[in-house]
């Protein structure tokens, strides 16, 4: 596609773009700013810069494909456009800050007989997860999409298209094995998105109420949504990876749970406490009691004591905990 990256980042300051879909979705239903809110709106306003992440290599990849489905459209569709800039002017007008977006492409369809137009938006996604993940990732964006996309195509007398179009990136190193074929086209219906398309015209009036005395702190903590996209599909995938480890983890402690009670059975009965495979070995541990420390109890009872010995000061290494 075409160098509009810079573009798009200016536009952070003044307004919302489809990006923040999932931010002002998370406004309307708990009507109310969260911290992430917070300072994405901080951003808009120019009061804080939003947090920068250095491009991953998924993410050149991403940008790669998707470079190469917009030439593929192009060669179809020559009047096909990259990124273009598209501002409500209702909304902003109504709201106070301008309310965006930067489709991925854009074509408009005329008809040579009857001279019907229509605009067609195609939002792509060179993404490992599955199409079905795809959908739900995004649909807030989606949603995004057609509130502009609608208003778009009435201010130019057309008819309103809006598709998905998919590109699964599994196996893929490089866009050097590219083939449009392999992408997904998914039509989204503006009545499908319809609920979220009015959840977040509810969420954008909340922010506006906010404005007038919006104050500014800088939070610890912020959502997930300020990340890039290829790291948000990366903790969709990481989470279906954990939800299966999990899953497994019970099926071994279930086996554990049974193979106890018939080992202990072989441990009473037989002396036997552990039996040996090619794969592992099962042993069984008969129960023990142990003599710890009441640290807490004595901290109560002799606080002098206990500071005068709890000196020690361990320094651990910086590291990232995932629950």
């Amino acid at each position: 596609m075409e160098n509009y990256k810079e573009n798009i980042i200016a536009t952070r300051k003044g307004g919302l773009g489809s990006s923040d879909a999932a931010m002002v979705l998370s406004v309307a239903r708990s009507s109310e700013l969260t911290d992430s809110a917070k300072l994405r709106i901080a951003v808009m306003l120019g009061l804080a810069e939003k947090p920068e992440f250095n491009k991953s290599a998924a993410m050149q990849l991403g940008d790669d494909v998707e470079m190469k489905l917009y030439n593929d459209i192009k060669s179809v569709y020559p009047q096909a456009e990259s990124n273009p800039l598209y501002v409500s002017d209702a909304l902003s007008k109504e709201l106070g800050y301008s309310v965006l977006n930067h489709i991925d492409i854009e074509v408009i369809v005329e008809d040579k007989e009857t001279g019907a137009k229509t605009l067609v938006w195609f939002e792509c996604k060179a993404s490992k997860l599955e199409t079905a993940d795809v959908l739900n990732t995004y649909s807030g964006q989606l949603a995004w999409h057609w509130l502009l996309l609608r208003e778009k195509a009435n201010a130019i007398g057309a008819d309103a298209q809006l598709f998905l179009l998919h590109y699964p990136t599994n196996g893929m190193f490089n866009a050097d094995s590219y083939e449009f074929a392999r992408s997904r086209r998914i039509e989204i219906d503006e009545d499908s998105v319809r609920a979220d398309v009015d959840e977040l015209i509810k969420g954008l009036r909340i922010i506006a109420a906010t404005l007038p005395t919006f104050e500014w702190k800088q939070p610890e903590e912020i959502a997930a949504y300020n990340l890039p996209a290829a790291t948000q599909e990366a903790l969709v995938a990481l989470k279906h990876k954990m939800d299966a480890i999990k899953a497994m983890e019970k099926e071994v402690e279930e086996f554990k749970t049974q193979m106890q009670t018939e080992m202990e059975k072989l441990y009473n009965e037989h002396g036997i406490k552990s039996i040996k495979c090619d794969a592992f070995g099962i042993t069984y541990v008969a129960a023990t009691e142990s003599v710890g420390f009441d640290q807490a109890k004595f901290k109560s009872e002799n606080p002098d004591i206990f500071a005068k010995y709890n000196t020690k000061v361990t320094k651990r290494k910086a590291y990232v905990t995932i629950k």
